[in-house]
């Protein structure tokens, strides 16, 4: 293993040999399929370079036209490129104006949502980014809204040719054997429900608890199955933390809108868009995919009317609102990994607010806080939530660990709160159960939306008594770190150019991969998956 390799750097960078976890799991791979993203594909010739040494593993990399020429460089004699646009022309090579037959499509749409165990409205076009508008219809709230059956028997057709080519595409490459992917689109979530189904090991990295460090998910969702492993079944984390160990505060006070910064971002968006015409000028390669300017202009100016509109209506008095006892809900980013991924069954953010404003016992409100970045509600939508005489909408100004450290507890849809509800001794209630942190005693997934009054009163009810155990608090942590790597400056994050890792830290990144595919191997081979949610 790559232990033999790095093994005094590892011990002084890992403190455990990480490739002793699981290893009863025989899990060498050797052809592994990695779907090119700009945020993922920066790790690739350092992750292949070890994997071929040590595995002599092949790979099939999925590129675009546009990147193809700069993936070419990451091949060796048996690797080869896939060009997603050539599957795109597989799927619609038939005419999209075709007289379709609604009822075999609705037929193969329903064999497919019944062997994958998903629906196609829920768990694909959700998803998809570019389908967003079709699925929100342009409403600004994000409500669900539904066009027309014509429309929806069209992408349903898309999904059905979508499944049946992957279908192909994995009977014809069976030794395919670990996929690195993140579902985003039709063909991302289809492939990642066909290795689901096949027990085909899905992973990708992403940013971690941690101050710009990245980690490996369990499957395609996420999931707790390598920190749940670990807890369970090694005596790894001594529970005596270091300072080192635990998470940096990332949140910083937003900058306050002004008209000026505001002018600032219209000529950053009026530059860059010349900028884009002089490039289009020397490769006399107009491209028409571009979000228009004038789009995103008004999108800008939407962004400064709601920073506007929030900083005055937004409650600036957090010592007043603290005085009565309150649970804490942040608003996610929306459209988000975290809500329309994770989350996808209960997405209405709206909904969640009320149900826990009406399930609070009197004396206990909700203090409600938007997410940094403001994303497209309504104003209708504060103000409408903001009318429930318990619902308080708290100034974005007003630090997280604060409004945690003096709350009952957190409420929200997954995503890093509910961590640092655990730093700070609190209770989390989540939404949804796609997270790295099940097994946690401070966290509460709520899975029975009508008896979810009942369950705030018992836990509330407990408050005074609950103390998170300081040991197992301190070995998540530990465990959080050494499934980490440093990823700082490097593409996976905001303005990061770096697209390579120190040696250690790119051992540690591939054991870690190797780690994920074993831990999954382990499930797949004991009759499960990695968490109960994990199906597509």
């Amino acid at each position: 293993m790559l232990t033999i390799l790095l093994t005094s750097t590892k011990i002084r960078i890992m403190k455990v040999d990480i490739s002793k976890i699981c290893s009863d799991v025989n899990f060498k791979p050797k052809h592994v399929m990695l779907y090119c993203t700009t945020t993922h594909d920066w790790l690739f010739p350092q992750l292949m370079e070890t994997l071929r040494v040590h595995f002599d593993t092949k790979f099939t990399l999925i590129s675009s036209n546009k990147r193809k020429p700069h993936h070419a460089n990451f091949l060796s004699g048996k690797d080869r490129i896939i060009v997603v646009e050539d599957f795109d022309v597989s799927v619609t090579d038939t005419n999209l104006d075709e007289k379709l037959d609604a009822k075999n499509v609705t037929t193969l749409a329903n064999h497919f949502e019944k062997k994958y165990g998903l629906n196609y409205l829920r768990d694909i076009i959700q998803q998809d980014r570019s389908k967003l508008s079709f699925l929100f219809g342009g409403n600004r709230s994000f409500k669900l809204k539904f066009v027309d059956s014509v429309d929806l028997i069209i992408e349903a057709n898309l999904i059905n040719k979508t499944f049946m080519y992957v279908e192909k595409f994995f009977q014809e490459n069976s030794d395919i054997d670990f996929v690195q992917i993140r579902p985003a689109d039709y063909a991302s979530i289809a492939i990642c429900a066909v290795c689901n189904s096949m027990k085909i090991p899905v992973s990708f990295f992403h940013g971690s608890y941690f101050n710009l460090g990245a980690q490996w998910s369990a499957g395609a969702y996420m999931g707790n199955g390598i920190i749940n492993y670990i807890l369970k079944n090694t005596n790894l984390g001594t529970g005596k933390i270091s300072q080192d160990t635990v998470p940096v505060e990332q949140w910083k006070a937003p900058k306050k809108a002004t008209l000026f910064s505001f002018l600032k971002k219209l000529a950053w968006i009026f530059w860059h868009r010349v900028e884009f015409f002089i490039i289009d000028l020397k490769t006399l390669n107009f491209r028409t995919n571009r979000v228009p300017y004038f789009t995103n202009v008004r999108n800008e100016f939407g962004h400064y009317r709601k920073q506007i509109f929030l900083d005055k209506f937004a409650d600036k008095n957090f010592e007043q609102l603290k005085k009565q006892n309150y649970l804490y809900f942040p608003l996610p980013f929306e459209p988000e990994y975290t809500v329309q991924s994770l989350c996808r069954e209960l997405n209405d953010v709206g909904f969640l607010i009320r149900l826990a404003a009406l399930s609070l016992p009197i004396g206990v409100n909700l203090l409600v806080k938007e997410h940094q970045r403001v994303g497209s509600r309504s104003e209708h939508f504060y103000q409408e939530l903001s009318a429930m005489p318990n619902v308080k909408f708290v100034h974005p100004a007003t630090a997280a660990s604060d409004l945690i450290r003096d709350s009952l507890g957190t409420i929200s849809l997954g995503g890093s709160t509910p961590v640092e509800a655990l730093m700070l001794g609190k209770k989390a209630f989540v939404f949804g159960k796609r997270n790295p942190y099940n097994g946690l005693p401070n966290i509460i997934y709520v899975e029975d939306l009508r008896n979810f009054a009942e369950l705030l009163r018992e836990e509330l009810d407990n408050f005074g008594s609950f103390k998170l155990p300081q040991r197992e608090f301190n070995r998540f942590y530990e465990v959080m770190k050494m499934l980490s790597f440093e990823a700082s400056g490097t593409r996976l994050f905001r303005e990061g150019q770096r697209d390579r890792l120190e040696p250690e830290q790119a051992a540690k990144a591939c054991e870690l991969f190797l780690l994920s595919g074993r831990i999954q191997k382990h499930y797949f081979e004991n009759g499960g998956s990695v968490d109960s949610n994990y199906s597509c």
